[in-house]
């Protein structure tokens, strides 16, 4: 039985995990944990405070004679990553978490444990529990959808935290601390090679191959949109290109791709990647989508797919797509949910999408010819010149 897990020591964080376990929090589905910390809190006399996007505040004051220590918020995230193996039916957002004690080890049969981020949720729980404690002011954050995109992080308005040291309790291993993240960034190079390309003389052709790195585990290959196959493309119908990631199963229907499905760049360090947008057209064919993507999944029949990419693409959406970030530029859910689409009749979407088509059309032709034209003129320099 699971519940065995509140008998491990210490016992208050274990407790508040195994709490944790028994309610439904794949990211995306934040409802009823959030309902849970609240109460919790409140249910301490403690400030309880909840923002707009959903992240959980939890305020307990200094013991006497500590007042004038500094804050410090204990930073967690309340969402997991829903993963199972294909024996199991498990639905994440209405089961509970089957956890159990394996030798000197805590797991859950057949599905991920959810210990990323709730034992570091569990932790900060148990501190602001605690009365035996001598401590300054201390906050508690418990952030919502960080495993997709991080939009809880993101949504953080100004003056919402009063913490002058902020720990986040998101780490791997046990008794190490990090001082400093150089953060990260997300870098595709391409280069596109042309047959009828001029190569000056002397040109050495270099093959470089990376091979040998360790593996180890079975699983499949599934064919993966990451934001190096957008380019320019508007859709993608032939899949069958993109390149493959290897997993231990297949990811749960929810995150393999349909036809219609819209995806955007969400995360680059490039700002004007971000927003970027393509229909996609797997058909029978399994597909996933990189965690630097987001995917809009249309539920009207009342809006033209084809359309509403043409309307993406302009300039004042873009704008508003534009995301936050000193280094990495982000878009979420938040943001697409608040866009305004003007929807005319269907007739008046067909006409638009697919006079925008033809015109997309003639500048990629014109652009050929302009490309042929100055290979010609390099091609000539060089017999005439030299």
């Amino acid at each position: 039985m699971s519940a065995e897990i509140k008998d491990l020591s210490p016992k208050h964080v274990w407790g508040y995990f195994y709490d944790l376990t028994q309610i439904p929090r794949p990211t995306g589905h934040m409802e009823a944990v959030t309902r849970f910390m609240i109460s919790f809190g409140k249910g301490l006399g403690l400030e309880t405070l909840q923002d707009e996007v959903g992240n959980v505040l939890i305020r307990k004051p200094a013991t006497p004679g500590m007042e004038g220590r500094k804050t410090v918020t204990l930073q967690s995230h309340l969402d997991m990553v829903p993963q199972k193996n294909s024996s199991v039916k498990h639905d994440f957002e209405k089961d509970p978490i089957d956890a159990y004690i394996d030798g000197d080890w805590v797991t859950a049969r057949e599905t991920t444990l959810g210990a990323d981020n709730g034992m570091g949720a569990a932790l900060a729980m148990a501190v602001l529990a605690d009365n035996s404690l001598r401590h300054g002011p201390i906050e508690a954050l418990f952030t919502i959808d960080e495993e997709q995109g991080m939009d809880g992080a993101f949504g953080l308005k100004p003056h919402f935290l009063q913490g002058d040291i902020l720990l986040n309790c998101d780490s791997e291993k046990e008794g190490e601390l990090f001082v400093g993240c150089a953060g990260g960034a997300n870098v595709n190079v391409s280069f596109q090679f042309k047959e009828d390309t001029y190569i000056p003389e002397g040109d050495v052709a270099v093959k470089v191959s990376l091979s040998g790195l360790k593996g180890g585990h079975s699983g499949v290959d599934i064919h993966c949109l990451g934001v190096g196959d957008f380019k320019n493309r508007t859709m993608i119908q032939n899949v069958e290109d993109l390149p493959f990631v290897s997993l231990n199963e297949l990811p749960d229907p929810e995150y393999l791709l349909r036809d219609n499905d819209i995806i955007f760049v969400r995360s680059n360090g490039n700002k004007e990647l971000v927003g970027r947008c393509l229909a996609i057209y797997p058909g029978s064919i399994p597909v996933t989508y990189s965690g630097f993507c987001i995917r809009y999944r249309l539920t009207s029949t009342n809006i033209d797919t084809p359309y509403l990419l043409q309307v993406l693409k302009t300039d004042s959406i873009r704008k508003k797509m534009t995301g936050r970030g000193a280094n990495i530029q982000n878009l979420n859910q938040q943001t697409l949910s608040q866009l305004l689409v003007p929807i005319p009749p269907l007739s008046l979407q067909n006409e638009f999408a697919a006079f925008v088509e033809r015109v997309d059309q003639q500048k990629q032709t014109i652009q050929q010819s302009l490309e042929k034209l100055e290979l010609m003129k390099k091609v000539l320099m060089q017999e005439y010149f030299g």
